[in-house]
């Protein structure tokens, strides 16, 4: 135990004495540093040198001062210019920056010996037209010497670390139409190796800089190439309440993005050259309108979580999960929810959820299609509500119907050409590759068909099933169908087939009850005159 105690003793002296001298030395930095601040303004030309050195092109300053802070001495710059190739290509203006030295770092480990702060920079992210990214003056520019370790503030950032301060970032996508303004931006950025960590706090304005649409907290690290070029990135966004009137417009027209409202929003995601870029999330969405064509689409709130793979505009998924909806007062919600289109695959369009408002998907819908300028299927309405269990739609690459399936409940339908408008249909939907069957029953269905009936029917359905055909030819087969109301009950079976004109038809019907005079309206006049 007493020799524990010895030991112990030791240690505690040792320790005791290296942090004394510790505190001697940094004392004696300090003061000699502080007589030598004064003087520091006459070295300019050696400290242009250094700068060049470090940034591996010309550097240029128009002044500086230099002042001790509590643990070593700050460089301001009041304009610093770094000259590129030296005939103006790659040039980048700095209106201010400082110059942090940590002497007391050289005994920490893994600890930057300097920081530079970037304040009031204007920077600028292009993505180009062969997908690669363009960062001027942080290191990531294709632009200016395409030799080794020869872009600006990367170099000093390996032995370092970059802040920015009162800056702005625009951001310029000419392929995807989108275009971005950062502006108020306080961060900063580290380099290991080719692996660039940022972290910074900005506010998103519309191009002129003038208004503010809301704010962003982002974490971002890129990992480059050897040629210094993005090859790798991985982010984590926080936005405030985003203005969406004004942000829609830097971004590209497209049927599920909103165009009024507020957004809040948290997003991560990775991006990997030569593969789709991936993002997840959850966002909450207040008092917005979507695409107005076909119609608009008005909604007071929607939150979701979501993942989205996107390759190009002909190939792209998104998967919502906790989907909740307030739309015209009525709220509902489903688990899951997924929409995809892949061209190359002959996917137009699939829509697919566990439970659905009809009316939500629909819309949705016939958005995406209007924005590829197709039209909608004849066989389908334009207009409907009511819901869905376990729904699937899918459409081609021609927009030509392919699957329809899922449980319906007091379905509305409307607005589809030639075929009649109904209202309180429940039954099932099961149609795959060209043929399927459709049930449905219901107690007080409105039949309303203003080019055959003078006046809308109101009529029971116990049962009823229709098979159907339909590509190169169709044929609709309706069998075991009930049908019935205060003038008349009747069953039976009919047939439908296309033909050149008017289709071919089949009708067998046993009536066990009628009032003749009632049919009278019902008559399909289009039909059989």
């Amino acid at each position: 135990m007493n020799r524990f105690r010895r030991i112990f003793r030791r240690v505690r002296t040792l320790l005791w004495t290296a942090l004394t001298l510790l505190s001697i030395l940094a004392a004696i930095m300090v003061g000699v540093g502080k007589l030598l601040m004064p003087y520091s303004d006459r070295y300019q030309p050696q400290l242009e040198a250094w700068l060049s050195r470090e940034f591996k092109q010309p550097v240029v300053v128009d002044s500086f001062t230099g002042e001790w802070k509590a643990f070593g001495p700050r460089i301001s710059f009041e304009g610093v210019t770094l000259m590129g190739d030296g005939q103006g290509a790659g040039e980048i203006a700095i209106q201010q920056a400082a110059l942090d030295i940590k002497p007391l770092n050289v005994f920490l480990p893994n600890r930057p010996l300097y920081s530079f702060r970037i304040i009031g920079a204007d920077l600028s992210l292009v993505r180009t037209t062969d997908g690669r990214y363009e960062l001027s003056g942080l290191g990531v520019s294709g632009r200016g010497p395409k030799e080794p370790g020869s872009q600006g503030l990367n170099n000093l950032a390996r032995v370092g670390e970059v802040r920015l301060e009162d800056s702005s970032l625009s951001f310029d996508d000419e392929e995807r139409n989108i275009h971005l303004q950062l502006s108020n931006m306080q961060g900063r950025l580290q380099l290991n190796g080719n692996d660039l960590s940022t972290q910074l706090e900005a506010s998103i304005t519309d191009p002129e800089r003038q208004r503010v649409l809301g704010d962003v907290k982002a974490t971002v690290l890129i990992t480059l190439d050897e040629e210094q070029r993005l090859s790798e990135a991985h982010w984590h966004v926080k936005t405030g309440e985003l203005m969406i009137s004004e942000l829609a417009h830097q971004l590209p027209p497209h049927a599920l993005v909103p165009q009024s409202g507020w957004l809040n929003a948290e997003i991560w995601g990775e991006w990997f050259d030569a593969h789709d870029q991936v993002m997840e999330g959850v966002f909450d969405l207040r008092e917005s309108t979507l695409f107005e064509q076909p119609q608009l689409l008005a909604l007071e709130h929607l939150n979701t979580r979501f993942r989205w793979n996107f390759h190009n505009r002909k190939n792209w998924r998104i998967d919502l999960s906790d989907l909740a909806i307030t739309q015209d007062g009525k709220d509902w919600s489903t688990e899951h929810m997924s929409i995809e289109r892949n061209i190359p695959g002959n996917l137009g369009i699939w829509v697919s959820a566990d439970f659905l408002d009809i009316e939500f998907p629909l819309q949705i819908t016939q958005r995406i299609m209007s924005s590829y300028g197709t039209r909608w299927p004849e066989q389908m309405p334009r207009q409907a509500r009511g819901e869905l269990r376990g729904f699937d739609l899918v459409l081609d690459s021609r927009w030509k119907l392919h699957q329809a399936s899922g449980e319906m409940e007091q379905i509305d339908a409307w607005d589809w050409g030639k075929y009649p408008d109904v209202a309180g249909i429940s039954g099932s939907i099961n149609l795959l590759e060209g043929e399927g069957e459709v049930a449905f029953s219901g107690t007080g269905v409105r039949l309303d068909w203003p080019r055959n009936f003078r006046r809308e029917a109101v009529v029971d359905i116990p049962t009823c099933t229709m098979e159907i055909l339909w590509g190169l030819a169709w044929r609709i087969d309706a069998h075991d169908c009930v049908i019935q109301n205060d003038d008349f009950s009747f069953n039976g079976r009919s047939r439908f087939s296309g033909n050149t004109g008017k289709p071919e038809m089949d009708i067998n019907i046993g009536f066990s009850r009628a009032t003749l005079s009632a049919l009278d309206d019902y008559w399909p006049q289009s039909v059989m005159s």
